[in-house]
């Protein structure tokens, strides 16, 4: 491979595994490599240092000199939030004191020990925050400098979705549902502007647990019109009861483990050399 075109490696990181690919820099974004590297049982905190220790293998075979390291979290080491939003606050400083408020009263930590971030420029009453450890994402930084790369993002799972079909999302009612093994995210949207997030557990990987989940989401956003958009890549295809099938559109990634695009919710990344 050319010197021009260092490497890119995407990661996404959940609590069993790391699923990777290595891309070029350069156009075309081809598949060098790629695969699936098993992580150790959590034991103990914190929950993600299985998942780091996968990924550091991950760099050890396949990084070098001026590589890039692309992260997408699983929803297990992030905590997203729809944060009400006031006329009149378009201020950065003023926004992220409101968000700060608002997880500590929802979570009751203290938000200085969690990196925050939040749509800057949506629209609407509502913009979604997501926050995830600050000790992650320095582990994240010191993972790829010692395998002489550098960290460029680190986007939850829920968020790159949302970023990938949100041209999907129209005027009419919708739910945009995003399921990983034990747990989902479903967004709903209203003339295309944030309504509800609810986030929870799902049994298991198995059909039944993620059609129950849906149809229960769906139920709850109380639209007759209601689209569903379901992105559950760990999940088999989906058999939706009637009430939800003739609206339910499954969405798909083809091949290897894609790069997180480019959002308005990204993690600040500076000073990482």
């Amino acid at each position: 491979m050319s010197l021009l075109w260092p490497r890119r490696i995407c990661a996404a990181l959940f609590a069993d595994r790391v699923a990777w690919a290595l891309r070029p820099r350069g156009p075309g974004r081809r598949v060098l490599a790629q695969g699936i590297e098993a992580a150790a049982s959590p034991a103990g905190d914190p929950p993600w240092q299985a998942a780091l220790q996968a990924l550091r293998s991950v760099l050890e075979a396949n990084a070098g000199a001026g590589s890039e390291l692309a992260v997408l979290l699983s929803g297990q080491y992030v905590r997203p939030l729809l944060v009400p939003w006031p006329a009149g606050i378009n201020d950065d400083a003023e926004g992220a004191a409101l968000v700060a408020h608002h997880f500590r009263r929802v979570f009751g930590d203290d938000p200085a020990a969690w990196e925050i971030a939040f749509d800057r420029d949506a629209d609407g009453p509502a913009r979604l925050a997501c926050a995830i450890e600050q000790g992650l994402l320095e582990a994240l930084r010191e993972t790829a400098a010692a395998a002489h790369a550098r960290l460029v993002s680190a986007e939850p799972l829920l968020v790159s979705a949302l970023n990938r079909w949100r041209r999907r999302v129209g005027r009419k009612p919708t739910l945009f549902f995003v399921a990983e093994a034990g747990r989902y995210c479903a967004a709903t949207f209203t003339d295309g502007t944030w309504q509800a997030l609810r986030c929870g557990r799902l049994a298991g990987t198995d059909g039944d647990s993620l059609r129950e989940a849906l149809e229960r989401e769906a139920a709850l956003a109380g639209e007759a019109e209601l689209e569903l958009l379901a992105y559950a890549p760990q999940h088999p295809p989906l058999e939706a009861g009637p009430a939800v099938a003739p609206r339910l559109t499954r969405l798909a990634l083809r091949g290897a483990p894609a790069e997180p695009p480019a959002g308005a919710v990204a993690f600040a990344l500076g000073g990482l050399g």
